[in-house]
């Protein structure tokens, strides 16, 4: 007994055939569009990240060109502040000078003053005996009066010398003085200049601090 031939073909393969139709002529278009919105998606996306690169290398550039321009002002001003402060330092030490100058003055005043004390008290005492000579003087005798007109007019003399000392000496003093009271004239003038070099100077640098952190 003959049997029918069998068909090599299975549903399951007729079912993949009919799958593989679908895909190729519904879904590959579908699939083609999408490609095609990606890849221009992925153009686009590429060229905003190139100009968005510019951007940035512009950016950088403007920042780099800025951050040497404050360096620049950093080192002028910097330049600036220990100009000030080598001067800040030129008028301390001549003010000390000064001061230690007015000092030896005032020791020298003190010395005179002492010198024109002791001048006083000499001048005194010859008076004191110029008193009682002329109270010898007044005695009836001849030899005594002219003995003690001599010692008068010696002591006379040398009390003339004494008051020329003593107003050599005075003069002296008031030298001293007028050139204590320049010196003092001069310290005040010079601590002036120094309060407003340092104020100047206290300025500049909280100036450059305040760009410093600005910087930063």
């Amino acid at each position: 007994m003959s049997t029918a031939p069998t068909s090599s073909v299975t549903g399951t393969q007729l079912s993949r055939g009919a799958d593989e139709v679908f895909k190729t002529k519904f879904m590959k278009p579908v699939f083609d569009n999408m490609i095609k919105g990606l890849e221009t998606s992925i153009r686009q996306g590429s060229e905003l990240v190139y100009h968005q690169l510019q951007d940035l290398k512009e950016y950088g550039l403007r920042a780099y060109h800025l951050l040497r321009e404050k360096d620049a002002i950093v080192f002028c001003r910097t330049a600036e502040i220990i100009e000030v402060r080598e001067e800040n330092q030129r008028l301390l030490a001549r003010n000390q000078g000064l001061e230690e100058s007015n000092e030896g003055k005032d020791v020298e005043i003190h010395e005179l003053g002492v010198q024109i004390y002791g001048l006083e008290v000499c001048n005194e005492a010859k008076n004191a005996e110029i008193g009682l000579l002329k109270k010898q003087c007044s005695q009836p005798l001849q030899e005594v009066d002219t003995c003690q007109r001599t010692k008068e007019e010696e002591f006379r003399a040398q009390v003339c010398a004494l008051e020329a000392s003593v107003s050599r000496l005075e003069e002296e003093n008031r030298r001293l003085r007028r050139e204590i009271s320049l010196g003092r004239s001069e310290t005040r003038h010079l601590r002036h200049q120094l309060r407003v070099l340092q104020g100047y100077a206290s300025a500049r640098a909280s100036h450059l601090f305040q760009d410093y952190d600005d910087y930063n």
